[in-house]
């Protein structure tokens, strides 16, 4: 990038920014962590020889003036924040250390309101899963005592969001004074009625996130709800029927345990066939990996739901003619798999 680069690119930041606001936007967040700002602070990418590289100074030079011209182009009362990578994570990137200093840098100019704290890249999807989308093969909330450590060291208010999946996690990270705010992104594609759920004081009603990551590669979609990124044609808000009905669903599997929910929602009377002796299906097989573990939410939180919504369930039971004739079902929903 040349100079007439740099300064283009700048006037855009700003120009962005200042559609945000006109579009009642509350703030705006720009990123490092592999792209562009960052791409200027990292040693790894940053091999220029002018005013823009080699010192810690310099590199930060690029990323100072995005955010003094998106603050004079938003004014003083908009929030402006920085996703920000506090450790870069590869041997030939910013550590711990150097990304602290670039963030005193950012906190002294006084353009932005805080830090929204990242670790490692974001600039492949290997990295995004690894790093900033950590799944079920990591621990909860990998990277927050690290976060942690950089809140204690500088002073603008941090953000965190990087598998925190669950309220206690959630709650553990403000009462420790870990952060000043959770982000909890695909917990929230899981289920968008988490913060309502806690209001209501129903916490143990939230579908849970697994940390599958399916929302990485089908971006806003979710392992176990549907309604997720197709809500066009699927509500998240169940809508009661017209005219009850009396409904058999046959099989247990999560598809089976999904139908017979979302039935009962409705105010149907259901019933649920099952021939094993456990509700969950292959996800049962999928769950008994210890790295996979926790794929039986999937299960757990269909189980709990079907018992407060008062369904009939029926292990060890296959579902033999006579048994559905006897039922006297409105409708029967067959969700047996593979078996016909």
């Amino acid at each position: 990038m040349d100079a007439a680069d740099i300064d283009r690119i700048i006037k855009d930041y700003a120009s962005a920014a200042r559609r945000c606001v006109d579009g009642g936007l509350d703030g705006v967040e720009t990123v490092t962590g592999g792209h562009l700002i960052g791409q200027f602070l990292s040693l790894r990418t940053n091999r220029r020889t002018d005013g823009f590289g080699g010192s810690l100074e310099n590199r930060a030079r690029f990323g100072l003036m995005v955010h003094e011209a998106i603050r004079r182009a938003v004014g003083d009362d908009f929030a402006v924040g920085i996703r920000f990578v506090i450790d870069e994570a590869v041997e030939d990137g910013s550590d711990f250390e150097e990304c602290l200093a670039f963030a005193r840098l950012f906190e002294r100019e006084g353009h932005i309101d805080f830090f929204n704290c990242i670790f490692g890249r974001m600039d492949t999807d290997l990295s995004q899963a690894e790093q900033n989308m950590p799944g079920m093969f990591s621990q909860s909330a990998p990277f927050l005592p690290l976060v942690g450590q950089f809140k204690r060291e500088t002073r603008l208010p941090v953000i965190h969001a990087a598998g925190i999946r669950d309220i206690a996690t959630a709650r553990h990270a403000i009462r420790e004074n870990l952060v000043d705010l959770v982000g909890m992104t695909r917990a929230h594609i899981a289920d968008p009625h988490i913060v309502n759920n806690v209001m209501r004081g129903e916490e143990e009603r939230i579908r849970p996130c697994v940390g599958a990551s399916y929302c990485l590669y089908k971006k806003v979609q979710c392992i176990h709800n549907p309604a997720s990124g197709h809500e066009t044609i699927i509500s998240h808000t169940i809508m009661r029927a017209e005219t009850p009905k009396r409904v058999v669903v046959i099989g247990g599997g999560p598809s089976g345990m999904e139908a017979a929910r979302v039935a009962a929602e409705r105010g149907h009377r259901v019933s649920l066939l099952e021939a094993g002796a456990r509700l969950g299906g292959q996800v049962l097989i999928a769950a008994s990996a210890s790295d996979r573990k926790d794929l039986i939410g999937i299960v757990d939180w269909r189980v709990d739901e079907l018992a407060r919504l008062a369904v009939e369930v029926r292990l060890n039971t296959y579902a033999e003619a006579e048994i559905v004739i006897a039922a006297e079902p409105g409708a029967v929903i067959v969700a047996t798999g593979g078996v016909r």
